[in-house]
């Protein structure tokens, strides 16, 4: 695969990476107004707790994952730490 193959590649999969956190969030939105539909400590509230908590993580790896992502477009396709501050 050529160089600017890669490049274009990697842009692909961040924008879908992208477009999947949006459906992250739009989820997170909607099982909020459901979890607040529920009366406290009914088993319904309990599971809607849970599953937010669930999408919650997937959302913060997918949100992880983009960062890393920009992180490597931005610096040639190279990944540079997370420490690491540019021109430092």
């Amino acid at each position: 695969m050529k160089a600017g193959d890669q490049s274009g590649l990697d842009y692909h999969e961040l924008e879908l990476a992208e477009r999947r956190l949006a459906e992250f969030r739009h989820r997170m939105k909607e099982l909020r107004a459901l979890q607040n539909s529920f009366a406290p400590g009914s088993p319904e509230r309990i599971r809607a707790n849970m599953l937010l908590e669930e999408i919650e993580v997937l959302y913060q790896v997918l949100d992880d994952l983009c960062r890393q992502f920009r992180r490597r477009m931005a610096f040639g396709g190279k990944a540079r730490p997370r420490g690491d501050k540019p021109g430092g």
